[in-house]
């Protein structure tokens, strides 16, 4: 009888479970990016007339896009997204596909409502530190083709292309564009107000275009001929950055 009472009182011992991680919901928003000049769709290597009569084409357009936040009613931002990169190669090498823009898909947005979207064209200081070796394969920071290696810096937009000035539409004794952006200083900065409504587990769309011809064309034409190469260096930086400005300032919602 002792030895039954002694069984009755020894603990009961059961495995630790780890504690369950809530589950993390959110949404999905796709941002389309439609690439136009003026009000034509924007074909890669097509050319558009400015309005100085020269044609101009775009044979490389592409940038990196980073510090992507959402701003709510009470003015807090939430980072959705780190940093990708919009390549209009993608989509707008063709009349047939220029339509549908180019696509950014983030997930795990957090539920709620939102009214307006700010990101950056190029990098910050923080990301333009690092280099292509620090990252996987699969990330848009591990392109060695948008790096210097000769100033550890990378490269935050490409916008190449050709200057017809005999107006034919043809090779010739054309003037080429090489104009590639990247430095500190020439981060941008973008906010664009709209309502955005993320609901979890639905996909919500914004659409957002991009006027090429906005690139050249301000208040004045820009100076092409005299101006179209740029690698940020000392002696050619202006250039640079008058292009990325240009560029930042020629998105706006659709």
């Amino acid at each position: 009888m002792k030895k039954l009472l002694f069984l009755l009182f020894i603990p009961v011992l059961f495995p630790a479970c780890d504690p369950v991680e809530p589950e993390v919901k959110g949404g999905t928003l796709q941002v389309s990016l439609k690439g136009v000049f003026g009000d034509s769709p924007l074909v890669l290597n097509d050319f558009y007339k400015l309005p100085d009569s020269n044609l101009v084409n775009f044979s490389s357009l592409l940038f990196y896009i980073s510090d992507i936040k959402l701003v709510n009613e009470d003015n807090e931002e939430v980072l959705i997204k780190e940093v990708d990169m919009i390549n209009f190669y993608n989509n707008h090498s063709s009349a047939n596909t220029a339509s549908l823009g180019e696509t950014l898909t983030i997930e795990g947005v957090p539920e709620g409502e939102y009214k307006a979207i700010k990101f950056g064209i190029g990098l910050p200081a923080s990301l333009n530190a690092t280099s292509p070796a620090d990252y996987t394969s699969d990330n848009p920071m591990s392109k060695t083709e948008m790096y210097w290696d000769w100033r550890g810096t990378y490269i935050f937009s490409v916008i190449e292309g050709i200057l017809d000035e005999s107006d034919n539409g043809v090779q010739d004794n054309d003037v080429f564009i090489t104009i590639h952006s990247g430095s500190d200083a020439m981060f941008q900065t973008k906010e664009l107000t709209l309502p955005i409504s993320i609901i979890n587990d639905v996909q919500t769309k914004v659409n957002f275009q991009l006027d090429a011809k906005k690139i050249y064309v301000t208040d004045t034409v820009f100076d092409i001929k005299n101006r179209n190469t740029s690698h940020t260096g000392v002696d050619d930086s202006d250039i640079a950055e008058e292009i990325i400005m240009n560029l930042t300032n020629a998105i706006s919602a659709e």
